[in-house]
């Protein structure tokens, strides 16, 4: 899960559904694979509403991913997980709130964000929400999540955001407000994190060749 002011069950791996046994606390797409597994992609704010709602009300129900708190072997690794469940469910719930404000203004307030999306199989499991207002350089990420289930597939919507900011005529440069616990992540893909909490996380992909390789005018993430 991340999270931008912008990280037992039986169902099996394949999104119908994610099963929280078997990801927790480990099985993911590993990262390698996630590029060949996932599809990203821009989506307007009905897409967005919609892929939003799906992952709230069916694929990732709390009752089929958060552990019940009376539970007698209720233990710290547990409590961390419903932290990461309960943190995603409250950035998806924004994004939705966003994309659903879109669709029913009238006053055009679509053109002030775009929405990015992740796809396993066709099954949203990710959102990104891309200011567009452009500050002294810096595009700025509103707000990051991904399905609690997974691991180490971030990195491909913030390629995405990266290019796409390319694309608008913008340098490719990123800010975010982390979840103290996203930090380390969003260190690992080039960020500055040595702000304090609440502050914002910057990333310079020209600047971080360890980390994003530019190539046919585009950037891709290589810090593996």
């Amino acid at each position: 899960m991340f999270r931008s002011n912008s990280i037992n069950n039986n169902r099996s791996l394949g999104f119908n559904h994610l099963s929280r046994t078997t990801s927790m606390p480990n099985i993911k797409i590993n990262v390698p694979d996630a590029r060949m597994s996932l599809v990203i992609k821009e989506v307007n704010a009905n897409e967005a509403k919609r892929a939003i709602n799906i992952i709230m009300n069916e694929t990732m129900l709390q009752k089929d991913w958060e552990y019940p708190i009376y539970s007698e072997t209720f233990d710290e690794p547990q409590l961390n997980w419903n932290d990461r469940y309960n943190s995603s469910c409250k950035i998806f719930s924004h994004i939705g709130n966003c994309a659903k404000i879109c669709t029913e203004s009238a006053q055009g307030a679509e053109n002030e964000c775009l929405f990015i999306l992740a796809y396993f199989q066709g099954v949203p499991v990710g959102a990104l929400q891309l200011k567009l207002k452009y500050e002294q350089g810096w595009s700025e990420i509103a707000f990051l999540a991904t399905h609690c289930g997974l691991r180490s597939s971030g990195y491909l919507l913030i390629e995405f955001s990266i290019n796409k900011t390319l694309q608008l005529g913008r340098s490719g440069k990123l800010k975010l407000v982390s979840l103290p616990e996203a930090k380390s992540a969003y260190a690992k893909m080039g960020f500055d994190t040595s702000g304090g909490n609440g502050a914002y996380c910057f990333l310079d992909p020209a600047k971080r060749s360890d980390k994003w390789q530019f190539n046919n005018s585009c950037y891709k993430y290589i810090g593996f």
